[in-house]
């Protein structure tokens, strides 16, 4: 299972230059590519819908990228926490690549 976070992003002027500041505004629960059945059926059994647009009230903060390439990202958000995040291929496309598009 994936949750996928939405939003715009920006790097300030005056920011550091692995400074981004993100405003996660959706989320997604995308199954899993490797057992998409199962993950499916996990989210229906907890009443949950997958690949719809979740809106979310977050406040804007920022993530200090560390490392980045074509399948990860490494960041520490403003908690401190640090993320590592692979790059998944999905079966749909966002609202955002479909623009693009």
């Amino acid at each position: 299972m994936t949750m996928v976070l939405g939003g715009p992003w920006t790097q300030e002027d005056d920011a550091r230059k692995e400074r981004v500041v993100v405003h996660f505004q959706t989320f997604t629960l995308v199954p899993s590519p490797s057992d998409p059945e199962r993950s499916r059926q996990m989210l229906m059994d907890a009443g949950l819908a997958f690949t719809t647009l979740i809106l979310v009230r977050a406040p804007p903060t920022h993530i200090d990228v560390e490392y980045i390439d074509d399948t990860m990202r490494v960041h520490r958000a403003a908690s401190g926490a640090v993320y590592i995040l692979s790059r998944q291929p999905f079966g749909f496309r966002t609202r955002a690549e479909k623009t693009l598009a």
